[in-house]
């Protein structure tokens, strides 16, 4: 049996088989991975809404600023203790 698939092993759409997000995504972790992207995960926006809430946005964004140096030197900077 012949199997149709993409470059990056996705199947292809067909009138049988119609595209979903799902192609998409495996496509885009694909193309990231080839680029050199390690370990990318390629999520629905409604779930990284859920994932990614304000706090947890926040806390990246001190991360990413880079003057942080540990868990211990974070917590303060946005407000919290740790226990």
């Amino acid at each position: 049996m012949l199997s149709l698939t993409s470059k990056y092993n996705v199947p292809m759409a067909t009138e049988q088989r119609p595209r979903t997000s799902v192609d998409d995504r495996a496509r885009l972790a694909q193309a990231a991975a080839e680029a050199g992207f390690e370990d990318v995960l390629v999520i629905e926006r409604d779930t990284a809404r859920k994932v990614l809430t304000d706090r947890r946005q926040e806390l990246l964004d001190r991360v990413r600023e880079g003057e942080v140096e540990s868990v211990r030197g974070l917590a303060p900077s946005i407000g919290t203790r740790l226990r």
